[in-house]
Formats: C-alpha cells, sequence, structure tokens
C-alpha cells in the first residue's frame, strides 16, 4: 500500500482535543481497510500543531519517511520514530522527548511499553483491528490496554467509507460520545 494524505479525516475525532478536558487515550478500530492509519495520520497532523507528538512509525506507513525527512504532513511538534519497533520506539520517546502524546498503529502486545507511556504522563492514540467495539472488548490485548487506563475512549471506523467514524465511546463503555 501506499501512503496518502487525506486532510480532514481526523474532524469527526477533534474535539476530543480540543477542549480542556482533552482525552488521553483514544483507541480507532475498524476492518482492515477501513481507514484507520488514515485518520490516525489526519489526527497526528492536527494534534501535532497543538501539542508535542511522537509518532512510532514501525512499518513507514504513517509518515512516510524518506531520507530522514516525512514525506506526509504529521504535525509541526510532531517527532517522527521511523523503523523502531513499537515498544523500542514508545520508550525511547518517552525518555528522551516527553510528548504529549504518543501515536502509533497496530496495538499488538505492547502493554509493558503501554504501560511506562501511561506512568510518564503522555496520552495514547493508536488503532487495532476489530469489527466492532464488542470485538475489540473480546480481544484480550487490547482488553489489557483498556484496563490499564491508557485509552479513555474508542472509535469505530465505519467500513467501505473511508475517513467516517460509525461509533464513539468512552472506554468504561458507560456513555456514548456523540459525533
Amino acid at each position: 500500500r501506499i501512503a496518502r494524505q487525506h486532510y480532514g479525516a481526523a474532524r469527526d475525532l477533534m474535539p476530543l482535543f480540543e477542549s480542556e478536558c482533552r482525552s488521553r487515550g483514544l483507541l480507532i478500530v475498524g476492518r482492515a481497510l477501513s481507514g484507520k492509519t488514515t485518520i490516525l495520520r489526519d489526527l497526528c497532523r492536527c494534534i501535532g500543531g497543538m501539542f508535542r507528538v511522537s509518532l512510532i512509525d514501525e512499518r513507514q506507513e504513517i509518515a512516510a519517511v524518506y531520507n530522514g525527512k516525512p514525506c506526509l504532513d504529521v504535525g509541526l511538534m510532531t517527532d517522527v520514530f521511523s523503523g523502531y519497533g513499537k515498544s523500542d520506539g514508545i520508550i525511547r520517546a518517552v525518555r528522551c522527548m516527553s510528548p504529549d502524546y504518543i501515536v502509533t498503529d497496530e496495538l499488538g502486545a505492547d502493554a509493558k511499553s503501554i504501560r511506562q507511556a501511561v506512568n510518564s504522563g503522555s496520552g495514547l492514540i493508536m488503532t487495532a483491528h476489530a469489527d466492532s467495539i464488542e470485538e475489540a472488548y473480546r480481544n484480550e490485548g487490547i482488553r489489557t490496554v483498556i484496563d490499564s487506563g491508557a485509552i479513555q475512549h474508542i472509535a469505530l471506523v465505519q467500513s467501505h467509507r473511508i475517513t467516517a467514524v460509525k461509533q464513539l465511546i468512552t472506554a468504561d463503555a458507560n456513555a456514548v460520545c456523540t459525533i
């Protein structure tokens, strides 16, 4: 796949980061090819103009780094960790950059580094594969991250319509947010 920019993809999620009570953790879930990474990239660009952001771009899909420079706009105050393993990149970002947010894709078995990021005060924005919010809660790895307190909101990306958020809930599943 070739990474490409889609400005405005994150517009439904920006209110979570524009208020004083901004989200400290967001998980974007959806099927493969639903636009999760496109939304993540645009959200990184938007908040990267307001906060210190560390982007962990393990497979170079988000910033499309070439010769050490991002080819895509990921935000003015965004430091890109390209080609690092996710856990290593998260730990390095926390130790060296003191980011307000750490952005990465494809949540996996990164619980230890995620816990370190949460304990450092950095917020997390990540993606994960799931067809529904219910399926996301049934996934043990995702559930561990939610239970750690790293995630406050979960956004479900609508399939077959890129850049459309279908549902947004709080991570404790007690409230559905209006978008």
